[in-house]
């Protein structure tokens, strides 16, 4: 082995496999870094990482700058694709190297944003809430899927299940205390029309 000190502390160290630590003199792979890691460059500064087995692409972490906006890209080199990225302003991307939003998804075409549960028929299997608070407890709007009934219900934080679509019977349905307006924004009754109703029918029942 061998050992760089300075001050009679070692820095740098070299075991008998090869294994260089810096930091630490027990390094356990090809170099063992105890510490913070900075690399300064001009231009673009990146970390490649390559896996060379079969089906495996080189990957690369870019900090570099988009005209004037600093981001720092996660790119597969072998395929080219600037799959995400991070502006100095937080905002995400997603297939975009410019995100435009707290999260900007980009495709050439099909682009979709699955949210799963891997339960079977879990009641709480996805949502999605819009609110105004950092903590998202109070005055907000939320989008609530329910794998074990098979809905997707609208709900707030003043009423749960204002409006739910059930996919096994194909309906949708309000709940008891939702008022839908039409040509309205202050509906009084359940259903309120402002304006005129036109329908077709074959046969009542």
């Amino acid at each position: 082995s061998f050992e760089l000190k300075l001050d009679n502390t070692a820095r740098v160290s070299v075991d008998g496999d090869g294994n260089v630590g810096i930091g630490t003199t027990s390094p356990s792979v090809p170099l063992d870094v105890v510490g913070t890691i900075k690399s300064s460059v001009a231009g673009q500064a990146i970390l490649s990482l390559d896996n060379t087995a079969t089906n495996g692409d080189e990957w690369n972490f870019i900090s570099r700058v988009r005209g004037s906006t600093s981001t720092l890209e996660f790119r597969n080199v072998d395929t080219t694709t600037d799959a995400v990225a991070i502006t100095s302003a937080g905002n995400v991307g997603i297939g975009t190297t410019s995100p435009q939003a707290d999260l900007h998804i980009n495709s050439a075409n099909s682009t979709a944003l699955y949210i799963t549960a891997s339960d079977s028929n879990p009641a709480n299997a996805a949502a999605i809430r819009f609110a105004e608070q950092a903590d998202g407890a109070n005055n907000y709007f939320e989008l609530d899927y329910n794998g074990n009934l098979n809905t997707l219900t609208f709900n707030s934080n003043n009423q749960g299940g204002m409006l739910t679509l059930y996919r096994n019977g194909n309906t949708i349905y309000t709940g008891t205390s939702t008022k839908m307006g039409m040509g309205t924004s202050s509906p009084a009754t359940t259903l309120d029309v402002e304006g005129t109703v036109s329908y077709k029918h074959t046969a009542f029942t």
